[in-house]
């Protein structure tokens, strides 16, 4: 029970993480909220980095599922 729970919010904020750095790299201006805030707007190696990122996120995700046997 409290492992759902635990794994529901986790899955939550891999989530939020995940539009965070999409929306980075999209090029939204909230480059002052990621990677120590020197850039308004993250140049190509950062928005790389955020593409990484939402991998590491998803594959996180994808074990969390798999912990808690949702998936």
């Amino acid at each position: 029970m409290i492992e759902n729970i635990v794994a529901i919010i986790a899955i939550i904020l891999f989530g939020i993480m995940i539009v965070f750095q999409f929306l980075l790299v999209l090029g939204l201006p909230l480059g002052h909220l990621a990677y120590g805030g020197k850039y308004k707007e993250l140049l190509t190696n950062l928005r790389i980095m955020s593409i990484l990122a939402i991998g590491i996120f998803m594959f996180a995700t994808i074990i969390v599922l798999e912990l808690v046997e949702f998936l």
